[in-house]
């Protein structure tokens, strides 16, 4: 069974929804904002991530992405994104 998403198009504009598991509220803290904050910047200059626009709210964040040369695979840009974020954001919580 296939699990995920394909994002045909890498270079189209894509909105995104990125959630908490079970909804906590881990974004009211401004620590853990942070580190998504800098890893969206780290992604966009390093990477070939194009952030068109975001919104972080207490448990999820909205935003509007794409890639910025072809040879950048979007769906793998996000997911190792969201990995090394998740990951850190948990390192800082423990």
């Amino acid at each position: 069974m296939r699990t995920g998403w394909h994002i045909s198009n890498q270079l189209a504009l894509h909105f995104v929804t990125f959630t908490v598991v079970n909804w906590v509220d881990v974004f009211t803290k401004y620590e853990y904002a942070e580190i998504l904050l800098e890893n969206f910047r780290f992604y966009r200059e390093n990477q070939g991530l194009q952030i068109h626009g975001y919104v972080i709210m207490t448990n999820h964040v909205h935003a509007i992405l794409s890639a910025t040369q072809p040879q950048h695979d979007l769906s793998s840009l996000i997911n190792r994104f969201k990995t090394f974020t998740s990951k850190t954001i948990i390192e800082a919580i423990i």
